[in-house]
């Protein structure tokens, strides 16, 4: 089958690309958006629209059913192993609404609660009438070709997509391509589905243009690598896949506009701030080597490449200033290591708060989680899997346990986000490998736990437990709701599947039982856990609240025990540990038995994990990371304990300057913060109990200058807990002069995570409070008789981030959270540039001009205080933990 040039029309060739459910909302499609630049790129006369069908869904199935975006998400990803997703749509394919419902629901059963059964039963039923309403809409357009992608819970929509499109208008050509069809799976999808022309299979930014290419000249169509076609006769023909990757050059940059422009006309603009996707590289360097024997990710391709650095930097940046988008969701399954001294300076060294999710080998050094954290890779996915050695060997993942936790440390005190799973069901594995670890757990309950209890390893296909028969999975059948889906004998649901079943493995329920046990503990004591250590030289100060750990303080002053401790920031071996320590304190005779008595204790203590005969210590040091969790404040401990003060008198200032809504206010607004000189109280820890503790008091420091300045000057020299000494008093009539200038300071001492001990008074008439809900909540607050009860909602929805601001290249980015709902705000304007750095940065000299003015305290950005201009958001300087 071919088209002529002359069938296209006057404007060429028009091929339109679809995104159809259960693509992620909030990330646009890489593969698709590649497509587009490749094909526009490569061919002449060739025009690439974009229809995010998946954004379609949720706005028609909004329209029709009480759907939410957690809703979405689980049958997106969520309910993958079980197959909901592509289920939903078998009714479209097979064009019967009641498609095997009675044999779904039942597999479903005690797998999923009554509700989501019911749900995706609905969905279910309502999905023909909406393939059918996304399909009149494709044709309408004219295509001349239509071509789906899937990955994950597509493959189904795609499929009923293509035929009913062919249905609809037999001449448009229907093309299949993207994960979901790679390999055997794509030959599969061909040759048992006849309304599907072609299947591009592998990388398609060379065989998909070739494609395109072949209906206007003389290419043969069985030149193309990989590509699934049919003969006069309608056979199906598969060409052999190339075995020889596209080269780092041949990595196109992808097209996004279509998505964003689709996006903020959709009801699914509210659910979550999109990100841009994109790619610095394909394949695995460690796959290469040793591919993990359950990992399937890299499909048919495991050859790393990679985009140079800078070249990759250059990218990144172009797209967020197209997009003003400045979170990024790197799909690289494994971080390129050179990135650490080409991308990542790059990153560090630009003025831009960019974010971005990574995927990491967990072996990482602290010095390169900091060069991350630093680069705004702040939410990273390292594939811990488990924290035994033994179990790691037969992962062949190239880690220990020790270095597992390390990472795990070493990763809070960075402040970054850590995503990963406890998995078991492996060959081999034994109770015993999972017994000592599961009573070690109380140990780690501050560190970031798994994202859920533990999972069983699925089968996947490409991985080494599918193509090894010999590693202990045999035989293997496709994963039982593909038979729910698919109307295929078993040979072809083989060939079509991704995710298998096998005879489980590994450990029983028993184990398992106590495993999940262990795991839910960890998680739901995290967010109030802590422990964390400051060393001072001469000793180190260890802070503990842990559910199994009575102790508040411990102080290590002992030489040995010091210098065990340092020695223990890496895994080591007895011996090794041994040795160090005589070697590091010369008169001490150290041995064995007296090694293993300190370590004996610190095990009682919850201060050191071991596996595999290594230890290693299991305290960040001190970096205020508590606080960078979602509502930290409300799990602490009564701020302080003071003396009794009387509540302050106001002393207005006699010159307010014009205030808000005076008919007599000015053109312009003056940035006048005070710079009144301050002694302050710091020390480097903000829990109450530190005081006490030696060495831990900085004692009373002399502030003066720009709050900016002074913020980032006092966590330089240490101090994690800041006492302002007056009262901040707020009133419509006026303000203690120094009102504006100490907002300021608190701001940009929240914006570093810093216990800011502050005291508030709000008069009647006041700013109300949610505008100053941002900010580190005060240890006192007067405002009335509903004083008390503000303060404590303050402390129980505070958290770090609720209003902040950010740089991107050539505009600011508002978000704020004060109002419960987010409100993202945009700027371009040189002049909202200009007010933004100077109100931030205390500039004395600057004015704002007065539609900036108006317009930031229409949206209460800015605050007026007397005759000053206090800026409510603070520049975000370091990253909430989990709140992608």
């Amino acid at each position: 089958m071919r088209l002529s040039l002359p069938e296209y029309g006057s404007q060429g060739m028009k091929v339109l690309l679809v995104n159809m459910p259960w693509a992620p909302v909030d990330l646009p499609c890489l593969g698709i958006g590649i497509l587009k630049t490749a094909a526009e790129a490569g061919i002449e006369d060739c025009r690439v629209e974009v229809h995010y069908a998946n954004i379609d869904y949720i706005d028609w199935i909004d329209s029709r059913t009480d759907f939410t975006s957690d809703d979405y998400g689980y049958f997106s990803l969520n309910s993958y192993f079980y197959g909901v997703g592509d289920w939903i749509f078998s009714s479209a394919l097979y064009g019967d609404p009641k498609w095997r419902v009675r044999e779904f629901s039942k597999f479903l059963t005690g797998k999923i609660s009554p509700d989501l059964i019911q749900k995706s039963v609905d969905l279910h039923t309502l999905a023909p009438e909406f393939v059918t309403h996304i399909s009149k809409r494709i044709v309408s357009e004219e295509p001349d070709v239509v071509g789906f992608t899937a990955m994950f819970q597509q493959t189904t929509s795609a499929l009923a997509g293509a035929k009913c499109i062919k249905e609809m208008a037999p001449h448009i050509v229907t093309v299949l391509g993207g994960s979901s069809f790679d390999a055997e799976q794509g030959a599969a999808v061909h040759r048992n589905f006849s309304f599907v022309d072609y299947v591009v299979r592998g990388e398609g930014e060379i065989s998909f243009p070739r494609l395109l290419n072949s209906f206007s000249n003389d290419g043969q169509l069985k030149d193309i690598p990989g590509l699934c076609w049919r003969d006069t006769s309608g056979h199906s023909a598969a060409n052999a896949m190339s075995t020889i990757p596209i080269s780092p050059g041949s990595l196109v940059t992808p097209d996004y506009h279509g998505y964003f422009e689709r996006l903020r006309k959709s009801a699914a603009s509210s659910w979550a701030v999109p990100a841009l996707t994109l790619e610095g590289s394909r394949g695995c360097w460690w796959g290469e080597k040793h591919q993990c024997t359950f990992c399937g990710l890299n499909g048919s391709l495991m050859k790393f490449r990679s985009k140079g650095g800078e070249e990759f930097y250059s990218e990144i940046i172009e797209q967020v200033r197209q997009h003003r988008i400045l979170d990024i969701y790197l799909v690289d399954n494994i971080l390129e290591m050179g990135y650490l001294k080409s991308l990542v300076p790059l990153l560090t060294q630009d003025d831009y708060h960019l974010r971005f999710h990574v995927e990491v080998k967990s072996n990482l050094r602290r010095d390169q989680l900091g060069q991350l954290a630093a680069a705004g890779m702040t939410f990273v996915q390292p594939g811990i899997e488990s924290l035994s050695s033994r179990v790691l060997r037969l992962m062949d993942k190239g880690v220990t346990g020790c270095q597992n936790v390390r990472f795990l440390r070493d990763g809070q005190e960075a402040g970054l986000s850590i995503e990963w799973l406890y998995l078991h069901g492996f060959p081999g594995e034994l109770p015993e490998d999972y017994d000592e670890i599961i009573s070690q757990f109380p140990a780690l309950e501050h560190l970031e736990p798994p994202t859920r209890k533990s999972a069983r390893i699925a089968i996947e296909r490409y991985s080494p437990y599918f193509s090894k028969p010999e590693l202990g999975f045999f035989p293997l059948r496709s994963a039982e709701f593909y038979g729910f889906t698919y109307a295929l004998p078993e040979a072809e649901l083989f060939d079509l599947a991704y995710v298998f079943d096998a005879s489980p493995k590994g450990i029983g329920r028993d184990v398992i039982r106590r495993l999940n046990e262990g795991l839910q503990v960890w998680i739901e004591a995290h967010e109030w856990s802590r422990l964390t250590h400051t060393d001072l030289g001469d000793r180190i100060v260890l802070m503990n609240r842990r559910r199994s750990y009575a102790w508040l303080t411990h102080v290590l002053d002992d030489p040995v025990e010091i210098a065990l401790f340092r020695l223990l920031d890496q895994p080591h071996k007895l011996g090794a540990l041994v040795a160090k320590t005589a070697q590091a304190v010369p008169h001490a005779h150290f041995d064995d038995s007296q090694a293993m008595r300190i370590l004996s204790k610190w095990k009682k203590l919850g201060l050191i994990f071991t596996d595999d005969g290594t230890f290693i210590h299991v305290a960040p040091r001190m970096e205020n990371q508590e606080l960078l969790k979602i509502f930290p404040v409300r799990h602490l401990p009564e701020v302080s304990e003071r003396s009794p003060l009387n509540r302050p008198s106001l002393h207005p200032s006699a010159d307010t300057g014009g205030a808000a809504g005076s008919p007599n206010r000015p053109q312009t607004s003056l940035v006048r913060p005070s710079s009144t000189r301050l002694t302050v109280t710091c020390w480097k820890d903000y829990e109450h109990s530190c005081r006490t503790v030696a060495g831990m008091h900085l004692g009373k420091i002399t502030i003066d200058g720009p709050p900016a300045v002074i913020a980032q000057s006092l966590w330089d020299q240490g101090a994690r807990r800041v006492e302002l000494p007056e009262w901040t008093v707020l009133s419509p009539d006026g303000a203690l002069e120094q009102a504006c200038h100490t907002l300021g300071l608190v701001g940009n001492l929240t914006s570093l995570a810093v216990f800011v001990d502050w005291r508030l008074v709000l008069e009647e008439g006041a700013p109300p409070w949610l505008t100053l809900s941002h900010l580190h909540p005060p240890s006192e607050l007067h405002a009335g008789a509903d004083g008390d009860e503000i303060l404590r909602q303050w402390r129980q929805e505070y958290y770090l981030g609720k209003c902040v601001w950010l740089r991107g290249p050539g505009f600011i980015q508002i978000r704020d959270r004060r109002w419960n709902g987010l409100r993202r705000f945009t700027l371009t304007d040189s002049q909202e540039l200009a007010a933004v750095e100077a109100l931030s940065k205390g500039d004395s000299e600057f004015r704002i001009p007065r539609h900036v003015l108006d317009g930031f305290r229409t949206e209460d950005l800015t605050i007026p205080i007397g005759g000053q201009t206090w800026f409510a958001p603070y520049l975000m300087r370091r990253r909430p933990k989990h709140a992608w």
